[in-house]
C-alpha cells in the first residue's frame, strides 16, 4: 500500500471510531434521559398523592369558627350544669335542715 492509501484507511478507521464513540455516547445519554424521565414521572406521582392526602386532611379538620362555637356551647352547658349542681346541693341542705327541724337530729 502506498502512504496516501494508508492515510485514507487511517482516516476512515478514525472516522469510524469517532462515529462509534459518538453513537455510544448518544445511547448512554438516551438511557440516562429515560431514567431521569422515569424518576421525574415517579416524583410527580408522589407529589400528586401527597397533595391529595393533604386535601383530604384539610377537609377533615373542623373550621376555627365551628370550634369556637363548640367552646361557647360547652361553656354554656358547663355553667348550666354548675347551676344545677348548686341547686341540687342547696335542695339537699334544705331537706336536711327541714328534716332536723321537724324530726330532731338524725
Amino acid at each position: 500500500m502506498k502512504c496516501a492509501e494508508l492515510v485514507v484507511v487511517y482516516q476512515t478507521n478514525l472516522l469510524h471510531c469517532v462515529d462509534c464513540y459518538t453513537e455510544q455516547m448518544l445511547r448512554g445519554g438516551e438511557v440516562e434521559m429515560r431514567s431521569r424521565d422515569e424518576e421525574l414521572r415517579f416524583m410527580n406521582m408522589q407529589k400528586a398523592e401527597e397533595e391529595r392526602s393533604l386535601s383530604l386532611m384539610k377537609r377533615a379538620l373542623p373550621s376555627k369558627k365551628a370550634l369556637e362555637q363548640d367552646i361557647v356551647r360547652l361553656q354554656i352547658e358547663a355553667s348550666r350544669h354548675s347551676v344545677y349542681v348548686c341547686l341540687s346541693q342547696y335542695v339537699c341542705v334544705c331537706l336536711c335542715v327541714l328534716t332536723v327541724l321537724t324530726h330532731g337530729p338524725i
